[in-house]
C-alpha cells in the first residue's frame, strides 16, 4: 500500500485532491515536521504532584491487550490512574511487563489451564504511589487476582475478576470474598452477569428468568454482604451491564467510556482516609501516536505530490543520487 493510501486509511475518508491544492513542489523536511508533531512526548514539567484523598482506579475488559498497547500508553498517559485492572488480557510468558508500560508494577494472572490464550486478568499499580503490597492472592479457582494493599495508613484488597460466559457459576468470586481478612474491599473486573437491574445499587433485581439460580445467587450474594454495585448503566457496545464495581468502601460513582473494544472504560475514586502523597515519575514517558490531532488532509496532499515527484522522476530514469 503506498503511503498516500496508509494516509487516507488513518482519516477514515480519502481527501478530495484539486489541481489547486497538489503542490509542484515538496518539501521533505515539511512532511517530517508535521509527522514528527504527531508523536506525543508529554514530558512531565513538574515534579510537584497533587495531594488528594483519593485513589483513581481505572477498570477494563480489553479482549487482548498484546494489540491495543498503543491505546493503553495513551490511557494510562492521559488519565494517570493510580491503579489499573485489565480483564482477558490474553496474554502469556512470552510478553513481558515491559513491553505494556514502564510506569506500573504489574501483577498478573495469565491463563494457563490449556484453554487456549483468551482470558487473564492484570492489576497495575502506579510507581507514583507509596503501595505496599502485604499479599498476592492467586491461589483461588478461578480467573481472579487479589492484592491486599496498604497505602499512607490505609488498606484495602482490589481484586480483578473474569467470569467466563461458559462458567454456570460464580461461586469463584463469592468464596474468594469469604476468604478474605481486610474489611475494606473492591471488586472489580468483567462479570458477565448481563440480567441483573442495577438501577438500585444496593438492592439489584432480576430483569429476566434466564440463568436464573446464577444471577439470584450473585444478588443474594450484594445483599447479604451488605455491598453496593456501583454500576448503572450499558458496559458492553451490545447494551449490557457486564463489568462491575463491587464493594463496601466509598467511592466515586464511575465513569463509562467507550473504548477500542467492545467493553467500556470504567473510571472511578476509591476515597481514603488520608492525603495520598504521589511523587513524579523517574521514567521517561512512551511516546505515542495522537492519529486525531493531524492534518490528514494536508498531510495527503504533500505525500501525493512527493509520490507523483518521485514517480515521474523515476519514469525519467533518474539515478539514485538524482532522486
Amino acid at each position: 500500500m503506498t503511503l498516500i493510501l496508509l494516509l487516507q486509511n488513518l482519516s477514515g475518508t480519502p481527501a478530495r485532491l484539486t489541481p489547486q491544492l497538489i503542490k509542484t513542489q515538496l518539501d521533505i523536511k515539511y512532511i517530517r515536521v508535521i509527522l514528527t508533531t504527531l508523536l506525543l512526548t508529554n514530558l512531565s514539567n513538574s515534579t510537584i504532584m497533587a495531594e488528594q484523598k483519593e485513589l483513581k482506579v481505572i477498570s477494563w475488559s480489553c479482549n487482548g491487550i498484546r494489540g491495543k498497547i498503543h491505546e493503553l500508553s495513551k490511557l494510562l498517559d492521559q488519565q494517570s490512574p493510580d491503579i489499573f485492572c485489565l480483564c482477558e488480557t490474553k496474554l502469556d510468558s512470552s510478553v513481558s511487563d515491559n513491553e505494556l508500560t514502564r510506569d506500573y508494577t504489574l501483577y498478573r494472572r495469565n491463563r494457563t489451564d490449556g484453554l487456549g490464550r483468551g482470558g487473564g486478568v492484570l492489576i497495575g499499580l502506579s510507581n507514583k504511589c507509596p503501595f505496599v503490597v502485604s499479599r498476592i492472592n492467586v491461589s483461588h479457582p478461578g480467573e481472579i487476582i487479589a492484592l491486599d494493599l496498604s497505602i499512607c495508613g490505609y488498606s484495602f484488597t482490589i481484586a480483578c475478576y473474569y467470569r467466563r460466559p461458559c462458567i454456570k457459576q460464580v461461586e469463584d468470586i463469592v468464596n474468594w470474598y469469604y476468604d478474605q481478612t481486610n474489611p475494606n474491599i473492591v471488586m472489580v473486573g468483567d462479570f458477565n452477569l448481563p440480567d441483573i437491574d442495577w438501577n438500585d445499587s444496593n438492592r439489584p433485581v432480576l430483569k429476566t428468568t434466564r440463568e436464573t439460580n446464577l444471577h439470584q445467587l450473585f444478588v443474594d450474594f450484594i445483599i447479604s454482604n451488605n455491598l453496593s454495585q456501583a454500576i448503572n448503566k450499558p458496559t458492553h457496545d451490545k447494551g449490557n451491564t457486564l463489568d462491575l464495581v463491587v464493594t463496601n468502601v466509598t467511592t466515586t460513582n464511575p465513569r463509562v467510556e467507550s473504548s477500542c473494544s467492545d467493553h467500556f472504560i470504567i473510571n472511578f475514586n476509591v476515597l481514603v482516609d488520608n492525603v495520598i502523597k504521589r511523587t513524579a515519575s523517574l521514567t521517561k514517558p512512551k511516546p505515542y501516536w495522537q492519529f486525531e490531532k493531524a492534518d490528514i488532509t494536508n498531510i495527503t496532499v504533500d505525500c501525493y505530490s512527493l509520490h507523483c515527484k518521485i514517480t515521474s522522476d523515476i519514469s525519467k530514469k533518474c539515478s539514485a543520487e538524482q532522486l
